[in-house]
């Protein structure tokens, strides 16, 4: 557990061959600040969980500085879990491919999908709202056939796209919040929902 400050991943060298590199194979690595990638090339600054069923916990920032490298395992699970500050999820940035994403940031704000729509190849396994809230920031999410979608109880996702969640298989929890706060025309998806709110200028 990284239990103050921040990570850098620092691959500012010119030859590739010099890499700055955390591995993850299993266990869980805690990082109570931030998270940052600062490289010339993707393949010098990596976050590798390719080789099992490793877990991430961030409770800081993301931040990509031009590119680097997120492997997945086929287990793996990166898990946003700010408590005081929103956090942004980058999605479809440099090599950065999460396999189970979860959210669990308590703050006010939550955490918000950033930059471009989440697809069967950006996050390959399950999307998983545990606590706090997603908003995915009019993004469009899909997953991979069999994998979930899951807003847990107590939860809450804030749905602000144009196309509603797809791929994935979709659970909403008995006491779990969906609100749809496009600013423009939103159709309400036919689902089973705990607690529905309608807002935003649509």
């Amino acid at each position: 557990t990284v239990t103050a400050g921040s990570v850098t991943l620092n691959g500012t060298s010119a030859n590739n061959a010099r890499i700055a590199r955390i591995n993850i194979t299993t266990g869980t690595l805690t990082i109570n600040g931030g998270l940052t990638y600062t490289a010339a090339g993707a393949v010098r600054a990596v976050i590798d969980m390719s080789g099992g069923a490793g877990t991430l916990n961030l409770a800081g920032a993301l931040t990509i500085n031009t590119t680097g490298t997120l492997t997945p395992g086929t287990t793996s699970t990166f898990n946003f879990n700010g408590t005081s500050v929103a956090q942004t999820i980058p999605i479809g940035v440099s090599s950065i491919v999460y396999n189970n994403l979860h959210v669990n940031n308590t703050s006010a704000s939550g955490a918000t999908l950033g930059t471009n729509a989440v697809t069967a190849t950006r996050v390959t396994g399950n999307l998983l709202i545990q606590s706090g809230k997603l908003n995915d920031g009019g993004f469009t999410i899909t997953g991979a056939g069999g994998k979930t979608f899951d807003v847990a109880n107590g939860a809450t996702f804030v749905y602000m796209a144009n196309t509603w969640v797809g791929g994935f298989t979709r659970t909403l929890g008995a006491t779990s919040t969906v609100e749809y706060a496009r600013a423009g025309g939103q159709n309400v998806a036919s689902e089973n929902y705990a607690h529905l709110t309608l807002r935003g200028s649509g």
